[in-house]
């Protein structure tokens, strides 16, 4: 469960009185007026020297002057997007809840991998070929000579697609989690961009996949969030799950002593769960919430409005449901 309480300033909170002149610097701007500057948004597009094609059962991309072979010996269950260029469908003749496809032997001279290493983590992989290439991989970034070559697996619908590699072969792998959620074709499996400077290809690749799916929005096309700019403290690393209202205060007490007040609280006692956590008293029928809604009831008598608290609590709540 995580709770978020922003707060007018660390006095208040504490009782105290105005803060030292000393500690003018670290104050943040007032969040009734941020200062957002708007990123331009870059929209994706494909030139005659960055294009990706499907050659017999090689993919094959060409950046300038240059052709290079990616992947040798791709699955027919493998197709290629006429428009826009880039995306590649899975097609196969029985509907199942998962489809594992062989992409065939990666060819590269480096490569950087992105993986699921827990439900809610990915980890950095490197290495020089799809032996690297670990289960769960959601990004893969290949260096090929003065080239580089971006793979990413999608999701969409009730499918979730992911690389992995063995051997000297990369496979891509597409499955609902669910054995009654079957399909035969995924319109969108896998993305591939290329490009001679690894930093816009990840920009524009993500733009691109932002545009075909329409389920996400990159960084450029946000409005930033006022409160960017505040200085909070999380009591996770403090606390872990044995978070409770002495240790927020004297936590908060500690911070503004240091020099280093916090304008912004998250209350984070773990991801949450339906059952109590192991070893940890239910505290009645509130359970865990009404752990919570003590550490919560701690801030708000030591300066912060209660109304203020009620609703930073339930938008907490919110996003820890979500």
């Amino acid at each position: 469960m995580l709770l978020l309480l922003s707060c007018t300033s660390l006095s208040s909170l504490l009782g105290g009185g105005a803060p030292s002149r000393t500690l003018a610097k670290f104050r943040s701007p007032a969040v009734t007026q941020p200062q957002v500057q708007q990123e331009e948004r870059r929209p994706f597009a494909t030139t005659p020297d960055s294009r990706v094609w499907v050659e017999g059962r090689d993919l094959v991309f060409a950046s300038g002057e240059q052709q290079h072979v990616l992947l040798q010996g791709v699955s027919k269950s493998l197709n290629g997007a006429a428009s826009p260029p880039g995306f590649f469908s899975l097609s196969t003749k029985r509907q199942r809840s998962k489809h594992e496809v062989s992409l065939g032997v990666l060819r590269c001279d480096r490569l950087l991998s992105a993986a699921r290493t827990k439900r809610w983590w990915m980890g950095p992989s490197f290495g020089s070929g799809a032996a690297d290439v670990p289960g769960e991989t959601q990004f893969l970034l290949c260096e090929v000579g003065s080239a580089y070559a971006l793979l990413m697996p999608l999701v969409e619908g009730g499918f979730r697609c992911t690389l992995s590699g063995s051997g000297s072969g990369l496979k891509l792998l597409s499955e609902s989690g669910d054995a009654r959620v079957r399909t035969s074709e995924v319109s969108n499996a896998l993305y591939v961009g290329v490009g001679d400077d690894p930093f816009t290809l990840v920009a524009e690749s993500m733009a691109a996949v932002a545009e075909r799916l329409g389920t996400f929005q990159v960084k450029a096309a946000k409005r930033p969030p006022a409160d960017r700019h505040l200085f909070g403290w999380c009591t996770w690393d403090a606390f872990y799950q044995s978070v409770d209202p002495a240790g927020i205060q004297a936590g908060l007490r500690s911070l503004s002593g240091g020099g280093a007040p916090p304008r912004m609280l998250i209350i984070d006692d773990g991801w949450q769960t339906v059952a109590d956590d192991p070893g940890r008293a239910s505290g009645g029928a509130g359970g865990e919430s009404a752990g919570a809604a003590s550490a919560v009831d701690a801030a708000a008598s030591s300066g912060l409005a209660a109304g203020e608290a009620a609703s930073e609590a339930a938008a907490g709540g919110a996003a820890a449901a979500g």
